[in-house]
């Protein structure tokens, strides 16, 4: 049974009726496309767990959507363009949104993150980000229409200890994405950096620690989607978790390095 709640579609999304989403096999991205699945929408489904993307595609049929699903790195710049031409060809896309990612950071035997998988982050959470958004405004940019979203986070605010290249890696992309989107307005296109805090999800089930503030992926892929169909520029929640962060900025960096360093935080083994 599809429960209704993660698959009440907003009158406001209806404008979305061709759309692209990475990471959509679990968390946000499947609860996006859960959301964005109904009637006379198609949606082109991208992931690297067969099982679950299917299930989440079977859902999305469900709802009456039609599907495409495709296994792909996002590592990857030429799958990634290649994947963004074929959806685009299949039906011009409206909306790509750019979630993929991955965590990272301290074991929990209290071994910091290695070169390697630092790298690996940034090369998923970013450049993976960025191989899929370069070519879909390629596309979009003849017609002067289409909307992007970036999935980023509100751990681009501030560098933590336990997880310094994913917080690294979304303040990057937080920025990048900015840059970009002041450069699409001339060209017709509309960009909404998404910065969630901490949302349920297989990945967040990795990190052992606290979550103040936590949401469920469909309350998160609802507040994204409503910001993206108003045209909304940036979309941040929750506000306490926000606050929060502000005020750690304003502190003198050796106190908020030393609060932070406090802070118990681990990925769990698998």
């Amino acid at each position: 049974m599809i429960n209704s709640k993660a698959t009440s579609r907003d009158p406001s999304w209806r404008r979305f009726i061709s759309v692209g989403v990475t990471g959509a096999s679990s968390g946000i991205g499947a609860a996006l496309a859960r959301a964005l699945a109904a009637p006379g929408v198609h949606l082109n489904l991208a992931g690297r767990d067969t099982a679950r993307l299917q299930a989440v595609a079977e859902a999305c049929r469900g709802a009456g959507a039609t599907v495409d699903t495709d296994l792909f790195d996002v590592r990857d710049a030429h799958q990634a363009a290649d994947w963004i031409k074929a959806a685009d060809a299949r039906r011009p896309l409206d909306l790509v949104i750019a979630c993929a990612g991955i965590t990272g950071g301290r074991k929990a035997d209290g071994r910091d993150e290695t070169a390697d998988e630092a790298l690996e982050v940034v090369r998923v959470n970013l450049l993976g980000a960025m191989h899929v958004v370069l070519p879909a405004v390629e596309a979009m940019t003849p017609r002067h229409a289409g909307h992007l979203v970036v999935v980023s986070s509100l751990s681009a605010l501030r560098g933590m200890p336990q997880s310094p290249a994913y917080c690294g890696a979304k303040a990057g992309l937080t920025i990048w994405a900015e840059g970009l989107r002041a450069t699409l307005r001339s060209r017709g296109l509309r960009l909404t950096v998404a910065s969630p805090g901490f949302v349920r999800s297989p990945m967040s089930d990795q990190v052992i620690s606290a979550k103040p503030f936590m949401i469920d992926a469909e309350t998160a892929a609802r507040r994204i989607l409503t910001a993206a169909a108003k045209g909304r520029p940036r979309v941040v929640f929750p506000w306490l978790l926000l606050l929060s962060l502000k005020f750690l900025q304003l502190l003198p960096a050796t106190w908020g390095d030393e609060a932070l360093r406090r802070t118990p935080g681990h990925i769990a083994p698998r």
